[in-house]
């Protein structure tokens, strides 16, 4: 669910938004927290094993929370420099 998420998310911030790299970055970023937190938020806990709610026993753990959006940050930033790289090479 995250990764489909940041997907649509990255996707999207990258066809509609031509700004200076810096902008572009935190735009990941910001989408990879959004990503993190939806899916922390909706998923039920049948359906969490080893994520979340069904690791620590809370929904919002504070030290796996932190963790989660570290990630989710990294994973929103990379996924740019990913795009920004394919689209210089030529590619859609």
């Amino acid at each position: 669910m995250i990764g489909s998420l940041l997907l649509a998310g990255l996707l999207g911030l990258n066809r509609l938004l031509r700004r200076p790299p810096a902008a572009r970055l935190l735009g990941g970023g910001v989408v990879g927290v959004a990503a993190v937190l939806t899916t922390i938020g909706f998923i039920p806990a049948g359906l969490s094993r080893g994520f979340a709610l069904a690791l620590a026993g809370e929904r919002f753990d504070p030290t796996l929370s932190l963790i989660y959006l570290l990630g989710g940050v990294i994973g929103g930033v990379t996924m740019i420099l990913v795009a920004d790289r394919c689209t210089r090479q030529g590619r859609p």
